[in-house]
């Protein structure tokens, strides 16, 4: 947060444990699909490499 406004950025460079969000997902035998939506505006305000970033960096999560 910024004072009262949430702060987006990258996936996994902010406060959510999402390893640890995926893993729990894991151990309970979930076999779904994991979407992303993402508020990041990106790098320059360029919203396109807002969601690459996120989804390359959900796929080191997922498979790491």
């Amino acid at each position: 947060m910024q004072g009262e406004r949430p702060e987006w950025g990258p996936l996994g460079t902010r406060h959510v444990d999402w390893k640890g969000q995926i893993q729990a997902l894991v151990a309970d035998g979930y076999k779904g699909a994991i979407s992303l939506e993402t508020h990041w505006a990106g790098p320059n305000g360029d919203k396109r490499e807002a969601s690459r970033i996120c989804g390359w960096n959900l796929r080191g999560l997922v498979s790491g």
